[in-house]
């Protein structure tokens, strides 16, 4: 039996907390302002609001959260799940022989919407992760993930692996690779 192999990115930078920070200041300004009297009271009201609603929605999103990737080749599997706390949720789950290409991400990447594309990334804006390009029939998704080189390998060669099955099974004629 093919153990399962796992990946669990580390956070690449700490824009988070920068993030957390100026909404932090943000909401004290807002409190002392409102407090003091000083200005209009339902600006500062809105003001403290938008920051409270930015400081859960960047904690939760990036700082409490972790991913796992993981590679199940007796099972043919590729699974992401989120840990949060104690709860672990599987987030995605799809066949890898429906995996048809992995590349690098790119800057001109993010105006591109073919299919439904999901991000399971732990950094916010991270400086390297990978698109992982899945067909099943009509249907296409793209996943972005921030795995490290041995895994994005290993992704690599299964999506090249099933490239040249579905070559020589259709004889070149029916497999689309997505475009660049």
């Amino acid at each position: 039996m093919i153990p399962d192999i796992h990946c669990t990115p580390k956070r690449q930078n700490r824009i988070p907390e920068w993030i957390l920070t100026g909404a932090a200041l943000a909401a004290s300004l807002s409190v002392v302002m409102l407090s003091a009297g000083w200005g209009s009271a339902l600006l500062f009201q809105c003001l403290f609001i938008v920051a409270a609603v930015t400081m859960v929605y960047v904690a939760t999103r990036y700082l409490v959260v972790s991913y796992t990737y993981t590679v199940s080749q007796s099972g043919g599997v590729f699974t992401v799940t989120r840990t949060q706390g104690k709860r672990i949720t599987c987030l995605c789950r799809l066949n890898l022989t429906s995996l048809c290409r992995v590349r690098p991400m790119r800057p001109d990447d993010a105006a591109d919407r073919s299919g439904d594309r999901y991000s399971y990334c732990v950094s916010c804006r991270p400086e390297t992760s990978y698109l992982l390009f899945f067909r099943e029939g009509d249907r296409r998704a793209t996943v972005r993930l921030e795995p490290t080189p041995e895994f994005a390998d290993l992704l690599t060669r299964i999506a090249e692996e099933n490239a040249r099955r579905i070559r020589q099974e259709t004889d070149g004629d029916a497999w689309d690779e997505p475009a660049d």
